[in-house]
């Protein structure tokens, strides 16, 4: 079975609708599926989802709703990336290699540790889930194997 790494641009996507949305929500609906987050995933997604829910017009109740979907998936769900030294050092690396924002550059050194880490141990084929073009180059010219959900519809 796929393992994958979600960044939060495509994992916004479960909890509000989107270009991408009903991708997102097949594929985190398998059974058994290893889904891999960085820990920064989770302030950007309660960021994301405030400005987007908490805004003009306020819509308190759907966000009170999604942020009820995030704490549940952060607690039974996701296999939470914990940064480390070394990977902000990675991620500094590719921040300056690819011209990256810096939680971009985060999640892509969370993502590549993690997919080397599954390749020493011959695990499952893996994909790096993003709906950000600059991010998905640098992911491509780094070697992963990238969906963008939004091309998926």
């Amino acid at each position: 079975m796929a393992v994958f790494f979600f960044d939060t641009s495509a994992l916004l996507k479960r909890y509000v609708q989107e270009s991408g949305s009903s991708w997102v929500r097949e594929a985190l609906a398998v059974p058994g599926r290893r889904i891999y987050v960085a820990r920064i995933a989770r302030l950007e997604c309660i960021s994301a989802l405030s400005r987007r829910l908490l805004g003009s017009p306020p819509q308190p109740a759907v966000f009170a709703i999604a942020r009820g979907q995030v704490e549940q998936d952060w607690k039974r769900r996701w296999q939470v990336v914990e940064l480390s030294l070394n990977l902000i050092g990675d991620a500094e690396q590719l921040a300056e290699r690819h011209r990256l924002r810096a939680y971009d550059s985060l999640h892509l050194a969370c993502a590549k540790h993690v997919f080397e880490t599954a390749a020493r141990v011959g695990a499952e084929p893996y994909s790096f889930v993003a709906s950000d073009f600059e991010l998905n180059e640098a992911a491509r010219r780094e070697g992963l194997h990238v969906i963008d959900p939004t091309e998926l519809g």
